[in-house]
């Protein structure tokens, strides 16, 4: 039971402007000057149980706005219903109104779950016998537009190691991507972690870390463009260390600190799907600069793009990189869990494990499991397997291979790697579902 557990993650991307279907525009639909001048009678909402109001702000003509039958508006505000997340289809047709020029625009959705099960964390490592949880949400709490998500972690101690404790992690996220029907989000997130996170000395000795975290961010973002998006974070935490002189040689103050950082990003998304991608691409970059008990300044790049080859079968490529120069607090290292699919994740930023990558190239990667500076590259190949507009929305086939390298910035040093992962994705009305080999490898001791 315990490998075929291992076997099934969950998770849900979450869907902003920036990464909503992008479909071929007829030019003759959005000419400004094409078809019969209308006036709009009133706005309907077809197959909708949440909050009309919600859809009816996105659409970008109102009751009594006189314009041209083609008019560009009315394709950019399908769009605009799409973005929300919670339709998998929205189509918009034009009804005979009560008196000749006039017209009845009827929005037609096809609703999407909008509970999600965002994460499921379930595994096991030589270092932690078992660790478990859930992350599940809401992305439209009571027809509102409000976004909650609520996830926990617990992760037994190591018997094996002297001062060991039972790690736990708590989060609560709450989001309005369109603030009123604007182009603004507001987002929010609180956070509690008791860690005891597994070490390994030089000569193999094993050892633990135990602090507490408790703080949180606040951010916002801004859609000033179609599938263009900028955002600003603030954070505040405050880490709780043992006080010993130890402790900072392991990028914690000793006692009581502060994380307090800004952080600052971009994001241009062009896919169709952005769970189960087959055309487009992605850009995202992000940087964090860190000040008071912790100074430091952390990039981080990524990159993806995606193309049809032919019917079904899709090609992919993928670039990510990042660095931090300064001296960042311990949890925000870039883990080899988070950049290599084959080794064990860090659920909720708790590290359960100290097993380094399998070195295949021989360079030393499985001495490394946290560093400074990251970069990596792969490709993937993906077979539509189908498309269904009901609880099932679609699944993929996929393999990927890559390489990566994970290391320290001063002196410069990343081992390479190799990494590679095949498996099915499924994309349901509750999250998204991935069966991988690298799912079994990183949660089940090797």
């Amino acid at each position: 039971m315990r490998a075929l557990a291992a076997l099934l993650v969950v998770t849900t991307v979450p869907v902003s402007l920036a990464a909503q279907p992008v479909e071929p525009v007829q030019p003759v639909q959005d000419d400004p000057t094409f078809g019969p001048l209308i006036e709009i009678e009133r706005i309907d909402v077809v197959g909708a149980s949440t909050n009309v109001e919600i859809i009816r702000r996105e659409i970008l003509v109102k009751p009594g706005d006189r314009l041209r039958s083609g008019d560009p508006r009315f394709n950019r505000s399908r769009f605009r219903v799409l973005a929300l997340g919670y339709f998998t289809d929205v189509k918009l047709r034009q009804d005979k109104g009560s008196q000749p020029g006039a017209v009845v625009l009827v929005v037609e959705v096809v609703e999407r779950g909008t509970f999600t099960l965002n994460r499921i964390f379930l595994g096991t490592s030589d270092d932690t016998p078992i660790w478990a949880g859930l992350d599940v949400g809401d992305t439209n709490v009571f027809g509102s537009g409000l976004g909650v998500a609520v996830g926990g972690v617990w992760a037994q101690k190591s018997s094996d190691v002297p001062g060991s404790r039972t790690q736990g992690a708590l989060r609560l996220r709450v989001a309005d991507e369109r603030v009123l029907g604007s182009d603004f989000g507001v987002h929010a997130t609180a956070l509690y972690t008791v860690a005891s996170e597994p070490l390994v000395a030089a000569g193999g000795a094993r050892s633990v870390l135990n602090y507490k975290r408790a703080g949180g961010t606040f951010g916002t973002t801004w859609d000033f463009a179609p599938l263009m998006r900028v955002g600003a974070d603030v954070r505040l935490e405050s880490a709780t260390a043992p006080d010993d002189a130890a402790t900072a040689d392991l990028r914690l103050r000793p006692g009581q600190s502060l994380v307090s950082t800004v952080t600052v990003g971009f994001e241009r998304d062009t896919r169709p799907d952005p769970i189960l991608p087959y055309r487009g691409s992605r850009f995202a970059f992000a940087l964090e600069s860190g000040f008071g008990d912790y100074e430091f300044a952390k990039a981080v790049l990524s990159f993806g793009a995606w193309r049809l080859l032919t019917e079904r079968h899709v090609l992919g490529f993928r670039l990510g990189a990042g660095i931090i120069l300064g001296r960042s607090p311990r949890f925000d290292q870039f883990y080899v869990g988070d950049v290599n699919p084959l080794q064990p994740p860090r659920p909720l930023d708790l590290a359960v494990s100290t097993r380094g990558s399998f070195d295949v190239f021989s360079t030393g990667a499985d001495k490394v499991v946290t560093g400074d500076v990251y970069g990596g590259v792969s490709i993937e190949y993906a077979f539509q397997l189908f498309r269904n507009p009901r609880t099932i929305y679609g699944g993929d086939l996929f393999v990927s291979v890559g390489t990566y390298g994970l290391g320290s910035r001063v002196p410069f040093s990343a081992p390479v790697d190799l990494t590679f992962n095949v498996g099915l994705r499924l994309d349901t009305f509750i999250g998204v579902f991935e069966l991988s080999l690298g799912n079994a490898l990183g949660r089940l001791p090797l």
